[in-house]
């Protein structure tokens, strides 16, 4: 059976709506990860194949480590992220191109197919919602996420599904409840982050970060900043949380004035977009440990 590897944000969830469109006809089993956590979900998903199946990967980044992973399958990779310098083996063809908005949209590209979604991919992960559509697509995922948990992948599997089939398809009342509940509890976190977040200036460059102990979307914080009419270069979220005993810390970086944040992602191991990066480190990091 093939496989599929995909970023369980919307742009990745609508990646994989692309893939079910090229090939209705094919059972997939599908997987979803995040950049930390892709070694885990490569290895899981070898545990359960035959070297040489066929592997589809959308919107998450490689390093020399997981390209070599992907090499126990016949894998597409497909991204729009900023790569570092990796080496394929010759049964993984990678398709990177950062021009494209999302990866849904190159995703469809690449499988020669279309349709609306793949418009509201772009608004999605650029930030830039307009359409009503966009912004019930993106919360309802958000929320899946967010409210399930670990228990979200079916959930996120079936929108990747109805949705090959129009918008409409996901519209139920269920998914508004989805919905609701997640706007109700982004309602409290933008108050929370009008009154708690911080500001600094370091080496001329104006950064506005929150800390938080519970997962949020950094847009939010991003919007919020801007809403505010405060002058920043980068927004910056701290989310600080245990693993397996171990502290550890996820960073997620917004340029807020067309500051190039990867960079910063970049040097902590991370990575993402010129205008939107992030990192998940071992330990507490703070804001000063970036900037020394």
């Amino acid at each position: 059976m093939p496989t599929v590897i995909s970023h369980n944000d919307a742009d990745g969830i609508i990646s994989i709506a692309a893939l079910f469109m090229k090939y209705p006809e094919k059972k997939f089993s599908v997987y979803f990860a995040t950049p930390n956590s892709l070694k885990l979900v490569l290895c899981k998903a070898i545990s359960k194949a035959r070297m040489g199946d066929e592997l589809f990967i959308f919107d998450l980044s490689p390093n020399q480590e997981t390209a070599k992973l992907a090499s126990f399958f016949e894998t597409t990779w497909i991204d729009h992220h900023i790569w570092e310098d990796v080496n394929f083996d010759k049964n993984v063809k990678a398709v990177n191109d950062t021009s494209y908005p999302s990866a849904a949209s190159l995703a469809a590209k690449y499988l020669g197919v279309d349709g609306k979604i793949f418009e509201l991919a772009d608004e999605i992960d650029r930030n830039n919602v307009k359409s009503e559509e966009a912004y019930y697509l993106r919360d309802l995922i958000d929320g899946i996420r967010f409210i399930y948990g670990k228990a979200a992948n079916v959930k996120l599997k079936a929108i990747a599904s109805r949705i090959t089939k129009g918008f409409e398809n996901i519209k139920t009342l269920e998914n508004d409840g989805i919905v609701e509940k997640f706007r109700e509890f982004i309602k409290e976190v933008e108050e929370k982050v009008e009154k708690e977040v911080k500001f600094l200036e370091k080496d001329g460059i104006k950064i506005a970060f929150y800390v938080t102990n519970r997962l949020i979307p950094a847009r939010v914080v991003l919007n919020k900043v801007k809403e505010m009419n405060i002058l920043a270069d980068i927004v910056a979220v701290f989310y600080y949380y245990v693993k397996n005993g171990k502290m550890m810390t996820k960073v997620e970086f917004r340029s807020a004035n067309n500051y190039d944040v990867f960079e910063i992602a970049k040097r902590l191991g991370g990575g993402g977009h010129k205008y939107a990066s992030g990192a998940t480190v071992e330990g507490f990091l703070k804001i000063d440990d970036i900037w020394k």
